[in-house]
Formats: C-alpha cells, sequence, structure tokens
C-alpha cells in the first residue's frame, strides 16, 4: 500500500473538512483525517523454485543499507533475494526512465535465483525443530550479520552485503600513506596560518 504525498489538496493541519465544522467552538472546525484518499494498493505474484519454509529481511544500523529478503527452502539452503525483484511496481511493460532508475526490470512471475544468491554456500542447514533465520546490525553499515539458528544442532553465521562493500576498504589499503598524509595537511595548513598571521601583524605596524 502506497501514500502518495501531502499535497496542496490533499489533507493537512492547516485545511479543515467542511463535515467536521464545529460552529461553536472558538476554533471554528475540527481537523480530521477522514478526508484523506485510500492508499493505492499494488500487487504482483511471484513463483520461486521451491518450497519456502522460512521468511526473513536483512537490517542495518541506519537503514541506508538495501534491504533484502532472507528465503530459506525446504532443501536447507538460505538464498539473500533483492527485495526489487519481488517489488510490486513492477511495470508490465518496459520500465520507464523513472522506474529504472528505481530499479525496477519488467514484470516476471518467475524468479529465478542466481549461484550467488546463496549465502549458505554448498552446506544444508538443518530443518529440524523450529528453524529460525534472523539478521542483525553490524559496526559497518554495508554489511548486515544473517544468524540461522533452531532445536538441532546446525548454527549458521555469516555477514552479507546488500548494497555492496560502500563503506569499507580493501585489505591492501595504505594506512600509513593516510596517516602521513593527513599529518602533512595539518601541519601545512598550521604552518600557513603562521605565515599569514605574521604578514598581517606586520602590515598593522607599517
Amino acid at each position: 500500500m502506497y501514500d502518495g504525498f501531502i499535497g496542496k489538496y490533499d489533507f493537512s493541519a492547516l485545511k479543515a473538512d467542511s463535515r467536521f465544522v464545529d460552529k461553536k467552538s472558538p476554533l471554528g472546525a475540527i481537523r480530521s483525517g477522514y478526508s484523506t484518499t485510500l492508499p493505492l494498493v499494488m500487487q504482483r505474484t511471484f513463483v520461486l523454485p521451491g518450497k519456502i519454509v522460512h521468511l526473513g529481511h536483512t537490517i542495518s544500523g541506519r537503514g541506508i543499507n538495501n534491504k533484502n529478503l532472507l528465503v530459506t527452502f525446504s532443501s536447507g539452503q538460505i538464498y539473500s533475494l533483492d527485495f526489487r525483484m519481488i517489488h510490486p511496481r513492477r511495470p508490465l511493460s518496459d520500465p520507464t526512465p523513472a522506474e529504472k532508475e528505481d530499479g525496477l526490470i519488467k514484470y516476471f512471475p518467475y524468479i529465478f535465483l542466481p549461484a550467488t544468491a546463496v549465502i549458505s554456500s554448498n552446506n544444508s542447514i538443518s530443518l529440524s525443530g523450529d528453524l529460525q533465520v534472523i539478521s542483525a546490525a553490524s559496526r559497518l553499515e554495508s554489511k548486515s550479520l544473517v544468524v540461522g539458528y533452531g532445536m538441532g544442532s546446525d548454527l549458521f553465521v555469516k555477514t552479507i552485503t546488500p548494497s555492496q562493500g560502500f563503506d569499507t576498504l580493501s585489505e591492501d589499503f595504505n594506512y600509513s600513506l593516510l596517516i602521513l598524509l593527513i599529518v602533512g595537511l595539518g601541519s601545512l595548513v598550521f604552518g600557513l596560518y603562521i605565515a599569514s598571521a605574521k604578514v598581517t601583524l606586520q602590515r598593522l605596524w607599517h
């Protein structure tokens, strides 16, 4: 369900509905939300290649990272599925430029899951007992923790990056050079400040 923005002709705190006007009230009107339009309801049906036993979604610390749907099949495999694949706004025809910017593609009911979407790799998680697959935020916004547990002995833990590693540095990143550049720039700025103060003082004396 989608609700449009509050426009000039929509309900707002500065507009009253004539059906709820109280002439005896010193305010003259009672604010009400009964005059708002109903939300837009959109629906799409999708078919996945397997029996689903559990559904969840990824969580990040600040909500900047994209949300992925965590799908667990009866085979014991856990998949991380981009929410845009099952978006109800997927168009029935070729997407417009605006829809392409939102990452929407043409609607097709069958979803084919690539091998890269399997986060449990070649392992099959034991489905004995009440299986739960949950997500938690990590220290990095781009990474989400995925934990699978249940009454069985299996315990699955993995970190995934739904929006790629936008806030991570490569393993060969040169931290020493970065610190050296920061110290050098700080020293340069401090030196220029002292030189500028001396020139200003000399001008004042003359």
